[in-house]
């Protein structure tokens, strides 16, 4: 996947509404809590209790201090102690329907997941924290509708849309990066036109296998797979089957099992009907399981490109039949393809220019 925004650039967004919550003296105290070696340091696991005895009469006060604590946490690599601060401060700016600071904690929540390598919980918050993000855009576009009504100021109209630019030059970069990640196409585009192809039986296995996986329970995980895999093999729909093996694949893939995860993922693209939305959707995310994974990332960029080319084609035949709303989806996310793309490119020239720097 590619990385446009790193832990240090979304941690400037959260104070971009708004001032910060935090005083002097938890700012002091915050100082010398972080200079705390490692994790097994006997104080470390007092940091949370401590910090709430501290005088806060700001109820934001206390999640971005937990924000600013996770920021140093990562700087030493510690990133299960700043999964559960920005975890906390995520669940308190809900609660106090702070959206913006909450997107902002989502998605450097979501950065350290992926240090992590706990890539399907990682993608689920990026994906929350942009759609958090989309709709306070909206909400400025709304604004100014309105203020254009009533003849606001020219200053309060400029600021509006200053805030709209900000939004959409972020949403933008997190777009970016979520079309990368392979979990994008399976849990965000291929259901995009119609129901989910599982039935009953196997949404229940498929939300099972990621309750085991969240308890760590990885021979659950595997029996349960297979349990899936057979299922639908038996009594189930072509697309149906196709989709199981798609769903065991990218648990594969998180599992860092990356060559078994492709394999699956080759077989279920083979079983979608030619020219399908769900077969251009799993062609793209096999070119992102699998770039990396040779030298020369043919294979992926084969991958890509015909996704590109079924997806453009998608669009064709939704313009020909006036669908309007379905044709810029699938142009949107060509144009979100092939930026991506090209930054992969980009990416590993520049990691081989580096190689040979060090030789």
């Amino acid at each position: 996947m590619i990385s446009l925004i790193s832990f240090q650039d979304a941690s400037v967004w959260l104070n971009r509404e708004d001032r910060s919550r935090v005083s002097v003296g938890t700012n002091f105290w915050i100082n010398k809590v972080a200079d705390l070696n490692k994790p097994a340091h006997p104080a470390f696991k007092d940091i949370k209790n401590n910090l709430q005895r501290l005088p806060m009469t700001d109820p934001l006060e206390y999640p971005e201090a937990l924000m600013i604590l996770a920021k140093r946490f990562m700087e030493q690599d510690w990133h299960l102690e700043a999964i559960d601060y920005l975890n906390d401060a995520s669940n308190l700016y809900r609660t106090a329907k702070q959206e913006h600071r909450q997107a902002t904690a989502l998605w450097m929540l979501s950065i350290a997941e992926r240090k992590a390598n706990n890539d399907s919980r990682a993608h689920a918050h990026a994906s929350q924290a942009r759609k958090l993000f989309d709709g306070l855009r909206k909400y400025r576009v709304e604004r100014r509708y309105q203020n254009s009504v009533a003849h606001s100021l020219a200053d309060e109209v400029a600021d509006n849309q200053t805030r709209i630019t900000w939004y959409l030059d972020k949403l933008h970069l997190m777009s970016l990066e979520l079309t990368s990640m392979p979990e994008e196409p399976y849990y965000e585009w291929l259901n995009q036109f119609s129901g989910s192809a599982f039935s009953a039986v196997s949404l229940q296995l498929a939300a099972d296998v990621q309750d085991a996986i969240h308890r760590e329970d990885y021979r659950s995980v595997e029996h349960l797979l297979d349990e899936l895999l057979q299922s639908t093999r038996q009594t189930s729909p072509a697309e149906e089957e196709a989709n199981a093996i798609a769903f065991s694949a990218l648990i594969h893939y998180e599992f860092n099992h990356l060559y078994q995860a492709t394999d699956l993922l080759q077989d279920a693209i083979a079983q979608y009907t030619f020219g399908s939305h769900p077969k251009a959707v799993m062609r793209w995310m096999l070119g992102m399981m699998s770039y990396g994974l040779t030298k020369d990332n043919r294979e992926a960029s084969v991958s890509c490109q015909k996704a590109i080319e079924e997806m453009e084609a998608l669009a064709r035949q939704a313009d020909q039949n006036n669908q309007q709303p379905k044709k810029e989806w699938y142009q949107v996310r060509v144009g979100w393809m092939k930026e991506v793309l090209i930054k992969l490119m980009d990416q590993r020239k520049n990691s081989a220019t580096t190689a040979v720097v060090v030789r």
